[in-house]
């Protein structure tokens, strides 16, 4: 078989033929995969034939979510539960067009299927084709529950995302008492969930209910009663578990047993509150020292003092970015510290020996300076002048006079002026016989 080589091939063009099948299903209102469809709309379709044959009517059949809701065979063709007043079944040469109109709406949010069915007159062609379509959301969002987050910050959660149109608002009421009557002043949307912050700290451990009033969901449906409100407990700050400060326990028993109406215990009650939120703010004050947890506005302060190398502004950084640039610093400085004192250290080992000196109680009535090394306490031999210099200065009992050498004597007050608080001579009372007259001991 001979062999054929060319030098190139060019191609023109290339044509895809494809057979367009003789039955179609064409026109559906709603089209596939169309969402936000009214409840209410109707469901139109068109069967049509591309040949000669036309479309048999009596093998057309419609199917609605499983429910057979057109039979072009029997009579009458549409099922009652699709024979709405724009019901209705019209057919031409090669066309047929149907139009199903539900008696009840369809549910919301419902993801609806539609299954044609048919063939042309003769049977040469035929079509089996399923289509679906999602519902308009008509159903109201519905509050799910709500938490204190903090003494002035609520959390409210809906089954689904909301908006806070103009007008809207929270409502929240106290169901004990006594408590403080709060407001909203500030609100947030995230997602499904709207952050509340109050005007003032709230009353620890009252319930609470919240109310949503013209809160809607993306598609504009409102909050209803009796979905539209949740209860919660007020928010009771963190506190050590061995505080014991309750001012009720601290009134005597009879007061407390003479309290028939529960007047004083409410009173007392009041001056709880301001003691508990006193005591949170005592609770809290570390917090503004340590930059992880410090508010944002003492980061700037933080930084301030701790030098700030940093060259740029600090007012166009963020939370997270001043505080890490505020752990930094705190490293550095950790590291110059820890570098000086080992530098001071090392040049304080080879500048000059080591030598602590301790005073040691004596036998005799005057002090005695030993020096602690491995040969024990220095002595001085007998007519040998003594080298050594005493950190304490003796005063003399009259001019002239130099301080006390002997061992049999006892030592004399030191002055205020040139005694050393780092090393005190030990001394120890003689005798009544041995002192001096007019001469007072020293006891330390």
């Amino acid at each position: 078989m001979s062999t054929l080589e060319l030098p190139a091939l060019y191609v023109d063009s290339v044509a895809l033929v494809v057979s367009t099948p003789r039955l179609v299903v064409v026109n559906r209102d709603p089209s596939p995969g169309e969402a936000g469809v009214p409840v209410d709309a109707t469901l139109a379709l068109e069967l049509i034939d591309t040949g000669a044959d036309g479309v048999n009517r009596a093998s057309v059949h419609v199917w609605v979510d499983g429910v057979l809701a057109f039979d072009g065979g029997a009579l009458p063709e549409i099922a009652a539960a699709f024979a709405g007043p724009l019901a209705g079944a019209t057919q031409t040469a090669d066309t047929l067009r149907i139009v199903l109109h539900p008696v009840v709406p369809m549910a919301s949010l419902a993801t609806v299927s539609v299954r044609v069915a048919g063939q042309t007159v003769g049977g040469a062609a035929f079509v089996d084709e399923v289509y679906s379509f999602v519902v308009e959301d008509r159903t109201a969002p519905r509050v799910v529950g709500a938490q204190a987050l903090a003494q002035k910050t609520v959390r409210v959660a809906f089954d689904e995302p909301v908006l806070l149109p103009g007008g809207s608002s929270f409502v929240l009421t106290p169901m004990g008492a006594p408590a403080v009557p709060l407001a909203v002043v500030a609100s947030a949307i995230d997602g499904s969930v709207v952050l509340l912050t109050l005007d003032t700290e709230m009353t620890p451990d009252v319930v609470h209910e919240v109310v949503a009033l013209g809160v809607t969901d993306l598609f504009g449906n409102v909050v209803l009663t009796p979905y539209d409100r949740a209860t919660f407990t007020g928010f009771r700050p963190a506190r050590p578990q061995t505080r014991r400060f309750d001012l009720w326990r601290m009134l005597p028993k009879h007061n407390r047993r003479d309290d028939q109406t529960g007047d004083l215990f409410r009173f007392i009650a009041c001056l709880q509150e301001v003691t508990d939120l006193l005591l949170a703010d005592v609770d809290r004050w570390p917090d503004i020292f340590d930059f992880e947890r410090a508010p944002e506005s003492f980061l700037d302060l933080i930084l301030r003092d701790l030098g700030n190398p940093f060259p740029f502004e600090l007012d166009t950084m963020g939370s997270a970015d001043s505080r890490r640039c505020s752990s930094r610093c705190t490293g550095k400085r950790g590291r110059r510290r820890a570098s000086r004192t080992r530098s001071a250290s090392s040049s304080a080992s080879t500048s000059r020996p080591s030598r602590r000196s301790t005073p040691t109680r004596s036998s005799s009535a005057s002090p005695s300076w030993a020096s602690t090394g491995s040969s024990g306490p220095r002595t001085a031999s007998p007519g040998t002048p003594s080298t050594s210099r005493s950190r304490a200065s003796w005063p003399s009992s009259s001019a002239g006079s130099s301080a006390p050498s002997s061992s049999t004597s006892s030592p004399r007050t030191p002055t205020s002026s040139t005694w050393s608080s780092r090393s005190r001579p030990s001394c120890r009372t003689t005798g009544a016989g041995s002192q001096r007259p007019g001469e007072t001991t020293d006891l330390h």
